[in-house]
This record gives C-alpha cells, structure tokens and sequence, in this order.
C-alpha cells in the first residue's frame, strides 16, 4: 500500500498541470464493445494451461559488474536480444537470447548524444530511442552499434510526453494530459511527413483523477492499445489512425475525490476499496492482459479473450503444466511471448523454505537447479512463455 501511494504521487507530479475535470472532445460511438468487470466474480487462482503452449526459456541474466541492473524498468525484445531500461543506473542493458551480456548505452552527461535523465526509452528496427525531459531532447542510438546517431531538440518546442512506443517506422509519443504548444492532445507520432507530429485524442480540460503509472501501452502485431488515467476507454493505434476499440464498465464503486486533490485520494476513500482505474495492459493477438488498481490493499489483474467476449478476474496466476508453485507475474507481453522477471534475491526467498525439491516437471527441474547456483545479489532472471496461437 506504501509503495502503491508512493507510485501515486510520482504520477501526480509528472501530470502537475492535471488538476480540473476530465472531458474528451471526441465523440465516443455509443456501440463500443464493454468489457465488464465486478471484483465480486474474481476467483483467487487462475490457470493458465489453457492460453500457453508448454515450452518456456528461463534466462538469468549475465552478472557483471559492467551490468549490474537495478531495476527493469522496461524491457523490450528485437531480433531476439533484450533491451532493458534501468532508471536507478541511467543505462540501456543489451542481452543476447541465451542472457548473456551484450553491450550497454550509458552516455551521462550535456553533450552531444548523452543524456542528463534517462527518462523514457523505446527499440525500433533500427534504433534505440531515449526521452531526456531535463534537457528537453531525444536521443536515437544505432541498435547494432549503440553508438549515437542524432539528438533532436525539436520534440519538446512541439509537444509533451511521459511515454513512448514505436510501431514499425511510427513512433508514438504518449502525453497524460498536459498541454503542448501544439494543443491539448494524448497522442502524437511522427507519421506526418516533413516537420511537425501527428496528433490524436484531444482533450478540453485535464482529469479529475489520475492513476498510479501514468498512460500505458500493448502492442500485438501492428497494433497497440493504449489506456490514459481518469479514462475508462481502451483505443486501438493502427496505421496511423486511432479509435475507441472498447469501453470499461466497473461494477464496483469509483474513486471519489471529495478533497479536489488527486494526490488524496486514498485518504478521500479511507475505508472503501474504491476503483482507481486500469494500471498495466498487455495483449497478444488474442487476449488481453490488465491490472485494475483499488484505493485499498487488493488490487486484480483480469485475462479478456478478444475472441470469445469473455474476462476473468484474478489475484494470482499459476500454469499446472509447469509447476504450482510458481506464480506468474505477467511483467510483460511481445508479440506472442509472455514474460516475467524476477530479481534474484526475491526468486531464492521465495523457494528457500522448500525443505525438498523434487521436480515434477521439466520447468521445475531447470528453476531449481537454477536456485542451486543463483546467488543474491545477481541480476535478475527472465521467464519467457509461449501463448499458443490460432489453429
């Protein structure tokens, strides 16, 4: 709950020009597929054997002290390597498949291709992209190379952003409800030939509520969907266009703000396990992964199968064909891969009462000998999964 509202406040600072209420000035067609959700259906557990195929990868990452990770505050996979932001050391990790270590971008400083704040990263085909909000610039580094290529001062003179996500050439610039000198939008690219940005989602006046990580973002293929905090909308971006693809209802009771200050919310619902909002969301081709964040100390994460119109809401999730004991946090979804990662310490804590371990599968047979050489203090470990595809 501490870190929950610490997590809060950070969003209410970033979104400091957020204060009145929320209005879109789009119209919002009235057939909008819902997907509802009533914390009262949840079921504590949830398998799922049903969505992933039964090979998986477990990859410790490679522990030098040239890559000594913090934190993985996004990670994202092209051509099978891992690129890996930690905020805490300012650098961009690069692992190969098998988790060893294959370079890093750390370039702190005000010259040319450095960055004083390692604010927001993305990975195109050909480029890594970093946000630097201190010196107001973006920065796009060769991908092979690592090395800098360009620095673009241009971006903030137009627009705003707190996060970003490249779909092929596209690269999309998300902005949680602040003003830019180009107008109050949420969405910007660069698909706009010449100078200049593409804009999307306008917006009248700034949102009521906020929520604890700011705007978030899926991609599955060609497409994303893209969630904002005080909205309960869920758009598509595709192809330079973006739409309303479906609409949360909640049954349970909303947030009040009965302070007027976002950053109080928890002390306006003391006592209630009032809905925040959508927090995380991830697809795949099929399903939709998301976390709903509750003013008190139970927060559930929902599965929605696109296909069938269907959702089910859990706190905890398991695979039986790999073991019982292992919970998935679902950290991440690319393309049809489902990733969790853990760090060290945490994954040896988490067995270290186990007095036997007598592996019934294959998954546990590779973790534990995993655990049996994995010290402490060693970066953390990836799981990957793989979501069965259509027959």
């Amino acid at each position: 709950m501490i870190m929950k509202y610490f997590n809060f406040i950070i969003v209410c600072l970033i979104g400091q020009f957020s204060m009145t209420a929320c209005s879109n000035e789009e119209e919002i067609p009235d057939n909008i597929k819902s997907i509802v959700f009533d914390s009262r259906e949840n079921v504590t557990e949830i398998d799922l054997d049903k969505i992933l195929n039964t090979t998986f990868r477990i990859v410790p990452l490679a522990t030098k002290d040239e890559c000594l990770i913090s934190n993985i505050d996004k990670l994202e996979i092209v051509d099978g390597k891992f690129y890996i932001m930690d905020h805490m050391s300012q650098s961009v990790y690069v692992f190969n498949p098998d988790g060893s270590y294959a370079g890093k971008i750390h370039k702190h400083g005000r010259g040319p291709g450095e960055y004083t704040n390692l604010s927001f990263m993305t990975v195109t085909d050909r480029s890594i992209i970093v946000i630097d909000h201190f010196a107001g610039k973006q920065i796009f580094y060769d991908r092979l190379t690592l090395q800098p290529v360009s620095d673009n001062y241009d971006l903030f003179k137009q627009i705003w952003c707190t996060e970003l996500f490249a779909i092929g050439d596209i690269t999309y610039y998300m902005n949680d409800w602040s003003n830019s000198a180009v107008g109050k939008y949420r969405l910007f690219s660069n698909a706009r030939d010449g100078d200049g940005y593409s804009k999307y989602l306008p917006f009248k006046k700034d949102p009521y509520a906020l929520g604890i990580n700011g705007p978030q973002y899926g991609i599955a293929g060609n497409e994303a969907l893209v969630i904002y905090s005080g909205d309960d909308h869920i758009y598509k971006v595709s192809n330079d266009s973006v739409c309303v693809q479906y609409r949360m209802e909640f049954k349970d009771p909303k947030a009040k703000y009965t302070s007027g200050r976002p950053e109080k919310v928890f002390e306006d619902n003391r006592g209630r396990n009032a809905v925040l909002g959508i927090n995380r969301i991830q697809q795949s081709e099929r399903y939709i992964f998301a976390e709903v964040t509750f003013t008190g100390e139970k927060d559930y994460y929902f599965l929605y199968d696109k296909e069938d119109d269907k959702i089910s809401i859990y706190e905890y999730a398991i695979d039986s064909n790999f073991s019982d004991k292992f919970s998935f946090c679902i950290d991440g979804v690319i393309g049809n891969k489902l990733i969790c990662w853990i760090d060290a310490n945490m994954l040896g804590s988490s067995y270290e009462s186990m007095t036997e371990r007598i592996p019934k599968t294959g998954f546990e047979k590779e973790l534990y000998g995993l655990l049996d050489k994995l010290s402490e203090n060693d970066n953390p470990v990836l799981f990957v999964f793989d979501i069965k595809q259509e027959e």
